[in-house]
């Protein structure tokens, strides 16, 4: 079986999985409704892809990456808007937005709300780590306020921060200072800490879906074009 085959595998695996049916456009309950996937283990070119679980306009890509990289400070090179599926059969749509970024975190933090700002319009976001293993990690843990809930789950030199906005009227999240949050963050689920079972299908699952974003990335970052602009902070 080649590499495209069994990605392919996987993804199906992990859609069947989640037991939702699909129509050509719908978004499959439990999915949120941005990923942010971001690959740092090149530390000069970090990759990242932004997937929205359907086809949006290009408007609306070229906007939330505008505020991206308003909002963390980045800058975006190679950048590529893209839609469509994966699958021969045209199933499952869904737009992406690629770049390359020189640095994507800062002293083992990872810029969680600069992304909840820019996609506050979202109700749930998924912002998914990829890190080197010599990645020392001091950033916040789980959270929760009016604002956000935020729930942090860690692999090996893998960190996915699960965010569901309440009220996205907020000017700022008000997150706790660095080393001041009672709990890190965890390997498991919350509310589910006796079901090892469930716990470890879920971390599968989500290890197929970042193993996929990563595998859509790599095959196509390298033919795009240039993103001539930066756009700092504020």
């Amino acid at each position: 079986m080649n590499i495209k085959v069994a990605f392919l595998a996987l993804i199906l695996i992990f859609l069947c999985s989640i037991g939702t049916a699909f129509s050509q456009n719908a978004v499959p309950a439990g999915m949120p409704d941005v990923l942010l996937f971001v690959d740092t283990r090149n530390p000069s070119r970090n990759a990242v892809s932004i997937t929205y679980p359907k086809v949006v306009t290009r408007a609306q890509a070229e906007a939330d990456l505008s505020r991206l990289l308003q909002e963390t400070g980045w800058s975006a090179a190679s950048v590529s808007i893209t839609e469509g599926s994966i699958l021969k059969s045209g199933e499952f749509p869904m737009t992406s937005v690629e770049f390359m970024t020189p640095a994507a975190t800062t002293d083992g933090i990872i810029p969680i709300e600069p992304i909840i700002k820019a996609f506050r319009n979202s109700k749930d976001i998924q912002v998914q780590y990829l890190m080197s293993p010599d990645f020392y990690f001091r950033g916040w843990g789980n959270f929760e306020n009016k604002w956000v809930k935020i729930t942090l789950n860690r692999g090996n030199n893998a960190y996915r921060y699960s965010i569901h906005v309440k009220d996205s009227g907020f000017k700022n999240l008000e997150l706790p200072t660095l080393g001041t949050q009672v709990n890190p963050g965890n390997t498991t689920v919350p509310g589910s800490s006796g079901n090892t079972l469930i716990t470890v299908v879920l971390i599968v699952m989500l290890a197929l879906m970042a193993a996929t974003l990563a595998y859509i990335f790599t095959s196509r970052y390298t033919h795009r074009g240039d993103y001539r602009g930066q756009v700092r902070r504020s």
